[in-house]
């Protein structure tokens, strides 16, 4: 029985629901897919844009190759492993971790089927300096399958956590997102989140890095 939101978009009935411990572990794919993705486009991006990031890694590939032959690509497999396992420990952990989450399910084939996800959780300490009030909450883990992105799923999902947020009385909300999002950004800016300062993440020293716009909006 659902206790969230549902709606119909072209024929096909939607729903969004509160997690339970028998999602974890098909959510917890959909959550590490999604963090494959960022990655894939922030490492892209780093690639494309910046001369000194194409130099030192073409430098550490032939580096690695010499030294240590072909085994480096199970280096970068074990490197990439580990960055995943960190959504992976989140998502294990989401009824501690995290404050709500949330999943978006679709009618589909007689059963529910898990399309999206959203969740809130606590701000990290330096985004709360951005705002007078502690009142305040981050958004994490907005993703929805690409088989359905074309619903205005996204949108349901970040509307229906913006009215949880302010029915648990926060004042205002906050999330990061990369500079290689551009659709995200467009819809976040479009349901009233704001950039308040763009952050370049560094990966390695003397290389530009990755640009993180931090977006906030007032809750009331």
């Amino acid at each position: 029985m659902c206790s969230g939101l549902e709606w119909t978009v072209d024929g096909f009935d939607f729903r969004i629901r509160e997690l339970d411990s028998d999602d974890i572990s098909e959510v917890r794919g959909m959550v590490v897919g999604c963090l494959y993705k960022i990655l894939f486009m922030a490492f892209k991006g780093l690639f494309v844009k910046n001369w000194r990031t194409q130099i030192v890694l073409s430098g550490l590939t032939a580096l690695l190759l010499i030294n240590i032959g072909y085994d480096a690509q199970y280096i970068t497999i074990f490197v990439l492993f580990q960055t995943c396992l960190l959504g992976f420990t989140e998502i294990v952990n989401a009824d501690k971790t995290y404050l709500k989450f949330w999943i978006s399910e679709v009618f589909e084939d007689g059963e529910w089927k898990k399309v999206g996800t959203a969740a809130l959780h606590e701000p990290y300490q330096l985004d709360k300096c951005e705002f007078q009030t502690g009142e305040i909450t981050s958004l994490k883990c907005v993703s929805v399958s690409r088989d359905w992105r074309s619903k205005k799923m996204g949108t349901m999902l970040l509307k229906y956590a913006l009215s949880q947020a302010t029915l648990m009385n926060y004042k205002a909300i906050i999330l990061r997102v990369i500079e290689e999002q551009p659709t995200a950004v467009s819809m976040y800016k479009k349901n009233g989140f704001e950039i308040l300062k763009v952050k370049n993440t560094a990966c390695l020293p003397l290389l530009y890095g990755i640009n993180v716009y931090v977006m906030a909006r007032n809750l009331g």
